[in-house]
């Protein structure tokens, strides 16, 4: 069985300065579109399955802050090899238009990827995020789900050959495309984007791609870190509202302030 898609994917993997999407930034982006096309015989897809076709992306990005000597080790990406390249404001405009009505996948990209160039995206002015409407895939999750390992250990088992430029994203991103396709046709799993995202949905549900806040039994926002574990915003609003209002003082994903102040908003409604 071949994956099927009913829109653009997205497969894109992120270098960066660390791994906090607040505090951290991007150093390196890369992205492997793949667009369903109507069947023709003619087209020669470099994945399996018919009626596809692939461009590739890949920036580097000034991040405006020096790069750790830990991350340049991973990537091999210096202050030096950035110092010219756009900032991603500049870029943001562009990258959003091509995410514009796409599917995105990746691997690791529900914990890292996403969560990163969402926060990038409102640093950049955007009000909401382009992948707000994008259904995910991530191709970590159904490799943990069936085989739990490494990105090199998939490419491995998957593909039968050896990654090579790790830690470079167009190489990881395109490894990550590759083992998406494999997936398919190696498992009993849905082979449409729509059936995939449905799927392996994770369990847990978060307001914010930082995982600050999330979605309780009852489907209400609690606090998801420190004493407050577990707390309702609303709960926290009439009995901590000065907690709430320290974090909106604070640097924090732009959901996390918009559930917090809609909770401050609803409490203050409700005591008048």
């Amino acid at each position: 069985m071949s994956l099927r898609l009913s829109r653009p994917l997205i497969v894109f993997d992120i270098e960066s300065t660390g791994t906090d999407p607040i505090t951290d930034r991007i150093v390196e982006l890369a992205l492997v579109v793949i667009k369903p096309l109507p069947p023709d015989p003619s087209q020669l897809p470099l994945f399996a399955g018919a009626g596809i076709e692939q461009h590739t992306y890949q920036w580097r990005v000034n991040p405006q802050m020096p790069i750790p000597a830990g991350a340049s080790a991973i990537h091999h990406i210096f202050d030096h090899d950035v110092a010219e390249s756009p900032l991603f404001e500049v870029l943001a405009p562009e990258i959003a238009q091509i995410f514009a009505g796409a599917d995105v996948s990746g691997f690791n990209a529900r914990t890292f990827d996403i969560p990163m160039i969402e926060c990038e995206f409102y640093r950049a002015g955007f009000t909401e995020s382009p992948l707000k409407d994008a259904r995910i895939v991530d191709t970590k999750e159904i490799f943990h789900a069936r085989e739990p390992r490494d990105l090199s250990a998939a490419v491995r088992f998957y593909c039968q050959e050896e990654l090579q430029g790790a830690h470079g994203a167009l190489a990881d991103a395109l490894a990550a495309a590759k083992i998406l396709f494999k997936q398919v046709e190696r498992y009993d799993i849905p082979n449409t984007i729509e059936g995939l995202a449905d799927t392996f949905r994770p369990k847990e549900l978060f307001i914010d791609p930082t995982r600050r806040l999330k979605m309780d039994a009852q489907g209400d926002p609690a606090i998801n870190f420190g004493q407050h574990r577990g707390v309702k915003l609303s709960e926290l609003a009439v009995k901590k509202r000065d907690y709430l209002e320290w974090m909106l003082q604070g640097e924090w994903h732009p959901k996390v302030k918009d559930a917090v102040r809609q909770a401050i908003e609803k409490a203050r409604l409700g005591g008048l």
